[in-house]
């Protein structure tokens, strides 16, 4: 073989096992909203187009009308580094349906798949997740989070089970936390704060799933905003969980007042 058709061989080796290293460094991230009638027959939904990302860090952002619901802003954004993963999520709605028991139902789905930063030492890994509801506007007399690793590895279209969404965290069911409280009242976190998951092993890849429930709306014509994060690592982080976008809320809801103003 000559000089140049070995450098050709090794060139091409070179960009393959590159390639193949790239295509495996990928995560991706989705969004799924379903709407629900009164009676919990599901009405409408919206799959965000997903978002693959080079780890440590990614984002995926929507906005998008769906029945009684506008979501001005919903977000996702990850870090996936060093042996932990965080998750912080933003939700800002309006929404202008029924109340009491003609209210519909929400429920907005984030996930982050093919996770290759697992907590490593001690081999145990811990799922730590809050959330703040906003306290005054849009009211809600049920929200409720959900979040753990998930055998799911992809959001596409199709059915939801608002009232299973937490059987979605099933790889393993020990990594599940749930968060329960209310929007709209004085409360502004779901409880427990944080929730902590048991110890559970966990190897990369990994996928992670957190869904966000909202019913028993008790008004209409208002907006409402929550901000969530979770933490995936080696330890439970009842002080250190930061909701990195918990300004977010605040500026979405003036950016959807503007822009019905402008209609």
């Amino acid at each position: 073989m000559s000089r140049f058709g070995s450098f050709s061989r090794a060139l091409v080796l070179a960009i393959a096992a590159f390639a193949f290293a790239t295509t495996q460094a990928h995560a991706t991230l989705y969004i799924r909203t379903t709407e629900y009638d009164s009676t919990g027959t599901q009405i409408g939904q919206h799959v965000t187009a997903p978002v693959a990302f080079v780890p440590p860090t990614g984002s995926i952002l929507d906005s998008f009308s769906l029945g009684a619901f506008t979501i001005s802003v919903v977000n996702n954004l990850v870090t996936s580094t060093d042996g932990t993963t965080h998750h912080s999520e933003v939700i800002n709605m309006h929404y202008a349906g029924g109340t009491g028991g003609s209210s519909e139902r929400l429920v907005v789905e984030f996930l982050g798949s093919s996770y290759v930063s697992p907590p490593s030492s001690p081999p145990n890994a811990f799922v730590t997740s809050n959330a703040s509801p906003s306290t005054s506007g849009l009211a809600a007399s049920s929200v409720a989070m959900y979040s753990g690793v998930t055998s799911l590895t992809s959001l596409g279209a199709g059915a939801v089970t608002f009232a299973t969404v937490s059987a979605n965290v099933d790889s393993p069911a020990s990594s599940l936390t749930t968060g329960i409280g209310s929007m709209g009242s004085s409360s502004s976190v779901l409880l427990p704060n944080p929730a902590n998951s048991p110890g559970f092993s966990l190897t990369a890849p990994f996928n992670f799933y957190q869904a966000l429930t909202f019913s028993g709306f008790t008004n209409s014509g208002l907006d409402g905003s929550i901000s969530a994060g979770s933490s995936i690592s080696n330890t439970p982080e009842p002080s250190s969980i930061a909701l990195a976008a918990a300004g977010l809320p605040i500026l979405g809801l003036v950016w959807a007042r503007r822009r019905r103003q402008q209609v």
